[in-house]
């Protein structure tokens, strides 16, 4: 099984441009001790026996997480510290209900056609998110598609064929991977909507990050994407 460690090489990152989200950008300078803290970090989330669809891709992502850290360190300039940030060093989460202005995951929808799952946010100067799939872990999902659209720009259909389940902890529950990472960098806005299919309560949950400050996250309980 693929690990983040084989793939994230511990070493001193340097400034660069590269290719994120099927656009050039600017990537700053990360520290050998901060990428180690990072990839800990990032191993330690989730176990690979426990959850492995979800290990596998999240370890097959990491290179792109960490570059995505590096997008944020830009501004900040105070480095990864995972766990043991404070100030203005950066953090990584999984995201939350709290992460887009929820208090549960649990939606129970009562028209089918297109619906609203999160408005259009602007992200901060210090943030960004990223997410890999979606899991519903629900008897019967509700859900067949996701339409993300990023600064006014609709991007392709992410269907969900839910009949394929994986292993999910003790739970067998639908797992979807993204086709394409979606990729928020800071001050780019996003909307999320969905298709659905039947009336009813559905659980749609995203597999993802939301990368801050440590001031940020120490700010709040749960601080909502473009919120500090």
């Amino acid at each position: 099984m693929v690990s983040v460690a084989s793939l994230v090489p511990i070493r001193d990152y340097p400034e660069e441009t590269k290719i994120i989200a099927g656009r050039k950008e600017k990537v700053g300078s990360l520290k050998a001790d901060d990428v180690k803290q990072f990839v800990v970090q990032l191993e330690h989330l989730v176990h690979p026996q426990q959850s492995p669809v979800i290990h596998d891709i999240i370890a097959r992502n990491a290179p792109l997480i960490l570059d995505v850290i590096r997008i944020v360190n830009l501004e900040t300039k105070q480095g990864f510290k995972g766990m043991a940030a404070r100030a203005g060093e950066l953090e990584i989460n999984w995201v939350r209900p709290g992460t887009f202005g929820k208090t549960t995951w649990l939606t129970s929808y009562t028209s089918t056609g297109s619906n609203t799952w999160f408005s259009e946010t602007r992200l901060l100067e210090y943030e960004a998110l990223i997410i890999l799939g979606w899991i519903d872990p629900i008897e019967v999902p509700k859900i067949d598609a996701i339409y993300i659209t990023k600064d006014g720009d609709p991007l392709p259909a992410q269907t969900m064929p839910w009949m394929a389940k994986n292993n999910f902890g003790t739970y067998q529950t639908p797992i979807v991977e993204q086709k394409l990472p979606l990729v928020v960098l800071p001050e780019h806005k996003f909307k999320i909507d969905v298709n659905v299919f039947a009336t009813g309560d559905d659980k749609l949950e995203p597999i993802g990050f939301h990368i801050r400050r440590a001031e940020d996250f120490m700010s709040a309980t749960a601080p909502a994407l473009g919120t500090a």
